[in-house]
């Protein structure tokens, strides 16, 4: 009897383990691919099939016909969230966009880290018709300003595709 229920805490431990698992999956792929507000929503979602899971498997007489439609419903539900543009490709659009702001925010952050003079610079995106990127903050010398632009101009690729704003200002006179 002890060793049942060993065996018992140890398979709810896994299970709790993969319940946890798969919220923060479901987190992380909505954040990925639509921003943090899908990112929510997605864990949201997923904490609901995991309470149901449980509340299912909790029971002392397994409830098979109720696991079956749990099942039924959960594969579809997750293969739309894991690949949503494949039941709308309109969405393509917004994914696209995501990423664009996700390469922005990665290529700046290089560009602020390899020189001292940025380190006051930060970055608001908006998601508009276009990606808009506005890089702001403070930089020492108008020399470090142009510096800044050329760098951005030469080593991000998000320029082409993003509007840029530029609201720096130069300490000094």
């Amino acid at each position: 009897m002890n060793n049942r229920r060993f065996q018992f805490t140890t398979a709810s431990m896994l299970l709790a383990i993969f319940f946890i698992a798969f919220i923060i999956a479901a987190y992380c792929r909505g954040d990925y691919l639509l921003g943090q507000r899908a990112g929510f929503t997605y864990a949201v979602v997923a904490s609901l099939i995991t309470f149901l899971f449980y509340s299912a498997l909790s029971q002392s007489p397994l409830p098979k016909s109720r696991l079956v439609v749990l099942v039924l419903f959960t594969v579809p539900v997750s293969l739309v969230f894991a690949f949503p543009t494949y039941i709308k490709p309109d969405l393509q659009y917004s994914v696209n966009k995501e990423a664009r702001a996700r390469n922005a925010r990665r290529e700046l952050a290089s560009v602020f880290a390899n020189d001292s003079a940025f380190r006051e610079l930060g970055v608001s995106i908006t998601h508009l018709k276009v990606v808009n990127v506005e890089i702001h903050g403070t930089v020492p010398t108008k020399s470090d300003l142009e510096r800044l632009r050329s760098k951005v101009l030469s080593q991000c690729q998000f320029v082409e595709k993003c509007a840029v704003h530029w609201r720096i200002h130069v300490r000094e006179n």
